[in-house]
């Protein structure tokens, strides 16, 4: 029979210790550097109110005809362009309009990167551009990092984007330019992928089946506290300049300095995967924390075999995909026996899966296509 890893997590105790200090940590503590990554846009890049600057010489050097008496004459600065009207004496008058050849005066002293660049008028889609930049790294890294997380498990995905995140965001503060600053920000879009969807897939295989619709309903709530909680930090650094805010948020991601030691690979992904001798450890540690007897758990583990191993694994067990085979448990369960029992069968086949399988099967194509549409 296939590994009942539903049976294990229920005997482990689903909620208890160990799955809720994980559940703060990874689902939590990890929400807000994916979502301040995506919504510290706001602070940073709107567009501040501004006009042309003065000017700072006499009228007849920016283009203005040096029969035009400078005492004569009325400008006027709007925000993307100068108008300067003659008043002379003798009942004509002239125009003339002028690009804002001293750059752009800023109402607020704080900077965003738009005032900065100058980011305004005929350059003021930019900075929205850099969002599009975001989404495109988001599409890309959505499609990247879930295959890898199937190929190399989840931990090491989850925590190397996420040090991704924390040391692209810090390094903005130094950006010199609009052009570094918009690859960062495709970059960030990526990794912000690797850290939101594998967050979800650890903490879903973390918990029995029956508990995911509870999983999903609080991952909802720690992105809406996430966002939330952007607009204290926003009003917080009000007045600070956009490098600092984007400083600010990078070091809400510090914790993945060393966030690698707080948590444990997925039970199921090493199940899955038979790695026996790992999924023991992980077994052993979580039994250790929320007091189970770890013997009972490991009996479950000897009593069954492992699915064959999959080259590039489903996060969840496919039945149609798995080998059968049953050991009888043995009396007394050992550490050093069950893994011998595990990890000595023939090697079956391996099958390899990519993201084209989606397009063999109708129904895996028709809400792939749904879902690519909602987003």
């Amino acid at each position: 029979m296939d590994v009942d890893v539903d049976n294990i997590l229920t005997t482990l105790g689903p909620w208890k210790r160990y799955q809720i200090l994980q559940l703060f940590y990874v689902g939590f503590i990890h929400m807000f550097g994916g979502a301040y990554t995506v919504l510290v846009y706001v602070f940073i890049g709107y567009q501040p109110p501004h006009h042309c600057s003065n000017f700072t010489q006499s009228i007849h050097t920016y283009g203005i005809p040096s029969y035009i008496n400078e005492s004569q004459v009325i400008v006027h600065y709007s925000q993307c362009d100068i108008t300067v009207y003659s008043n002379g004496t003798n009942m004509t008058s002239e125009k003339w309009t002028l690009p804002c050849v001293n750059g752009y005066t800023y109402e607020n002293t704080a900077k965003t990167f738009v005032s900065e660049w100058n980011l305004v008028c005929t350059s003021a889609g930019l900075g929205e551009l850099t969002q599009t930049f975001l989404a495109a790294g988001q599409c890309v890294g959505a499609m990247l990092f879930a295959s890898m997380a199937d190929r190399f498990g989840r931990k090491p995905i989850l925590m190397s984007s996420h040090l991704g995140l924390f040391t692209i965001n810090t390094a903005s503060f130094f950006i010199p330019s609009y052009t570094i600053f918009a690859i960062s920000r495709l970059l960030l879009g990526a990794l912000q992928q690797g850290v939101a969807i594998v967050l979800s897939t650890i903490l879903l295989e973390m918990f029995p089946k029956q508990s995911r619709g509870t999983i999903g309903a609080l991952l909802s709530v720690f992105w809406t506290v996430s966002v939330m909680s952007i607009t204290a930090f926003g009003y917080g650094l009000r007045n600070y300049s956009w490098r600092y805010i984007q400083l600010a948020a990078g070091l809400i991601s510090v914790h993945s300095l060393f966030g690698y030691w707080l948590i444990d690979e997925s039970f199921r992904w090493l199940i899955a995967n038979k790695k026996t001798d790992d999924a023991i450890k992980v077994a052993k540690k979580i039994a250790r924390i929320n007091k189970v007897n770890v013997n009972q758990v490991l009996s479950i583990i000897s009593s069954q075999q492992p699915m064959r191993e999959l080259a590039v694994p489903r996060s969840e067990p496919i039945d149609e995909f798995s080998d059968v085979r049953e050991n009888e448990p043995s009396e007394e369960i050992e550490s050093a026996d069950l893994i011998e029992n595990t990890t000595d069968s023939t090697p079956s086949v391996v099958q390899q899966y990519t993201l084209l399988d989606i397009l063999k099967s109708s129904i895996l194509l028709r809400n792939s296509i749904i879902l690519w549409f909602a987003w």
